[in-house]
């Protein structure tokens, strides 16, 4: 059950890695292939986004890195009372 918890955690911080990466890049892709006539394109904060691109670029990815963090933690505890 330790190897377990210690894999759910490498994997919360893969998916978080993953998140923030993935995040950049999209923003990126907006900004390329947006409107012609701007000048300038700024990233925006999670907390700044609406509808549809808050849906896929913030709250999907939390949530699976919520559950990762979750079974890391469930997985640690029955680990410890296994042990103890």
């Amino acid at each position: 059950m330790r190897i377990l918890s210690v894999l759910f955690w490498i994997l919360t911080v893969i998916v978080a890695g993953l998140w923030v990466v993935g995040y950049i890049y999209l923003v990126a892709m907006a900004c390329a292939f947006g409107s012609p006539n701007a000048s300038s394109c700024r990233t925006p904060a999670p907390w700044e986004l609406t509808g549809e691109d808050l849906q896929i670029m913030v709250l999907i990815p939390f949530s699976i890195l919520a559950v990762c963090v979750v079974i890391a933690i469930w997985t640690g505890r029955a680990a410890r009372r296994a042990s103890g």
